[in-house]
């Protein structure tokens, strides 16, 4: 889940000052758009992602994976887990993110006020390695 993800980035750029993290953010009407154009920019392969709510990356195109595998490397690498572990807590977090997307997409009318929910991808820089 994307909520997850979020928050493995947040507690990184808190615990390492280096990290730096991007969020690119598309509603799930451009959601197939975004994960083909992500696949071919970086070759990632678009099977695999296109099972993804998110998709991590390192700023050199080296791909991580979706949440579940972002939180496994973030353990392995960082011995970081995110707090947020409760089912509930993580869809409350989901939805507060929804809101939050979609009324920025609104504000710049780049997406429709009636979109269903956003989807987010998460790119991080080279810090994470």
């Amino acid at each position: 889940m994307f909520s997850h993800a979020e928050r493995l980035l947040d507690i990184l750029r808190q615990t390492l000052p280096v990290c730096q993290v991007r969020k690119y953010v598309t509603t799930s009407e451009k959601w197939e758009q975004a994960q083909a154009e992500l696949c071919k920019e970086y070759k990632f392969d678009a099977k695999e992602v296109s099972t993804l709510q998110c998709v991590v990356w390192h700023e050199d195109g080296r791909y991580i994976g979706g949440a579940e595998a972002f939180s496994k490397y973030c353990k392995s690498t960082y011995n970081v887990d995110s707090d947020l572990v409760d089912t509930e807590q993580l869809k409350a977090v989901a939805k507060e993110n929804t809101k939050v997307v979609l009324s920025m997409f609104q504000e710049n009318q780049a997406a429709a006020a009636n979109s269903d929910v956003a989807l987010l991808l998460v790119g991080s820089t080279s810090t994470l390695y």
